[in-house]
């Protein structure tokens, strides 16, 4: 949610939209089947709340064009399923 509020103020001046990926709280809940596709220029998020996205077609990997691990030494166990996620769908299209 910082990463996402530092990027709204500079998106103010730039034109940038951004999504949050992370899980909702319990009452916010939205099945992944039920939401819109995600078009935002930037997406900040949990690692497996954007397997999620990707897996359902909510976020189109053939337009990511710079992928950010933050905070990597955490989820370096899932980088290769990102990865692995990444690539298997975009062997569907």
């Amino acid at each position: 949610m910082q990463n996402k509020a530092v990027l709204m103020r500079m998106g103010k001046f730039t034109g940038i939209t951004c999504a949050c990926a992370i899980p909702p709280a319990q009452k916010d809940y939205v099945p992944v089947s039920k939401m819109p596709p995600i078009n935002d220029q930037i997406v900040i998020g949990t690692s497996g709340t954007l397997i999620k996205w990707i897996t359902n077609k909510k976020v189109a990997t053939r337009e990511i064009k710079i992928l950010v691990f933050d905070e990597a030494d955490h989820m370096l166990a899932e980088v290769c399923l990102i990865f692995f996620v990444i690539w298997w769908s975009l062997q569907l299209i």
